[in-house]
């Protein structure tokens, strides 16, 4: 049992010359939304807006790390005080769920349904699931078992959340209790808790769960993402832990470009005349190639 609190858009085209414009699929001055349960749904004050979640919403929240000018230019919203519970629509215009240290027994099934409907619309989701009685990996697919470590190392060390924009990750420090992913589903493994254990970090990246899902992170242990105080003190949580948090948010805030429309601009063109009547110019045809 965790301790209590103590403190082109490519275009082929065929007649005519038609230039395509990309646009971004996130508009430079749209902020990050991040949200997540409540202080009253959480357990033991594990919460992003509880007091174990304060170092996180001050590094999320640093203009130096996101924000025009910062490590990441796209700035964070926080949904201030979060939810109760995640209902239909509840989580609309929300990018980021986080669920912080949730009894597994307090999901209902028509909560699980609007969670995964979430996803499968495209939102995205950090599940921090601190063995079998804290846990929600199921709903995406994988299996939890419980489990003791303090540290684990990073096995795919090319991923955005190890090799990000805040730096490169040695290691994963985890404090109290924690979880093993023994079957991963369609995710991926990112860090394996030593030694030699199995997954405690895995991502479902975009697409993996159905046509515009949008990514899951699992971490298997709230702690990393928690204060020192909450956690086993100095030299652990959120702060020891720093480069992967923010790297975390930082992949969640640009995973992957959506698929957009073309903006095309014809030129204007010269018709020489002639005695005879030409036939009707035929209207160009695009064929967008989307990347994303």
């Amino acid at each position: 049992m965790k301790p209590l609190k103590v403190a082109i858009v490519a275009a082929t085209v065929s007649l005519a010359a038609v230039s395509a414009t990309p646009t971004s699929g996130h508009a430079a001055d749209a902020p990050l939304v991040v949200s997540g349960y409540s202080d009253a749904r959480v357990d033991q004050d594990w919460g992003l807006f509880s007091d174990c979640g304060a170092d996180l919403r001050t590094m999320l929240t640093d203009p130096a790390n996101f924000g025009p000018g910062g490590t990441v230019e796209r700035s964070v919203s926080l949904s201030d005080p979060g939810l109760d519970t995640v209902t239909p629509g509840s989580l609309d215009g929300v990018d980021v769920f986080f669920t912080g240290w949730v009894l597994t027994s307090t999901y209902t099934a028509d909560e699980r349904a609007a969670l995964l409907d979430y996803v499968l619309d495209g939102g995205a989701v950090i599940a921090t699931t601190d063995g079998t009685n804290h846990d929600i990996s199921d709903l995406f697919g994988l299996t939890l078992e419980d489990s003791s470590y303090t540290t684990g190392t990073p096995t795919a060390t090319d991923s955005p959340l190890i090799d990000g924009p805040f730096g490169t990750v040695s290691s994963v420090v985890f404090s109290g209790d924690q979880g093993i992913y023994t079957d991963l589903g369609e995710a991926s493994e990112i860090v394996e808790a030593d030694p030699d254990l199995g997954p405690a970090v895995a991502l479902l990246a975009p697409g993996a769960l159905g046509p515009g899902s949008g990514p899951v992170v699992l971490v298997a242990d709230v702690d990393v993402f928690t204060t020192e105080a909450c956690a086993a003190g100095p030299g652990s949580g959120a702060l020891a832990n720093e480069a992967f948090v923010l790297n975390v948010f930082a992949y969640l805030a640009a995973p992957g470009e959506p698929p957009v429309e073309p903006t095309t601009t014809a030129p204007t063109t010269t018709v020489p005349a002639t005695t005879t009547t030409a036939a009707p110019a035929r209207a160009a045809t695009v064929t967008p190639t989307f990347t994303g």
